[in-house]
């Protein structure tokens, strides 16, 4: 069984309000610990861009 990930990329820039990225985030994983087929599907969220490039030469990356 092949697994999928979901990689998770946001920003809250720091001139603007909080946003709810962090609930988002939970509201997303809880939606797919509930899905039927959840084994199939890793989420990953990005925190710094170096987080993001070594992601992306560690999978192999499709959009």
């Amino acid at each position: 069984m092949v697994t999928r990930k979901i990689l998770i990329l946001s920003s809250n820039p720091k001139t603007t309000s909080r946003l709810r990225l962090d609930e988002e985030i939970r509201e997303i994983d809880q939606g797919l610990y509930r899905a039927r087929h959840r084994d199939q599907f890793e989420l990953v969220q990005s925190l710094k861009s170096i987080d993001l490039r070594r992601i992306t030469k560690v999978s192999r990356v499709r959009v």
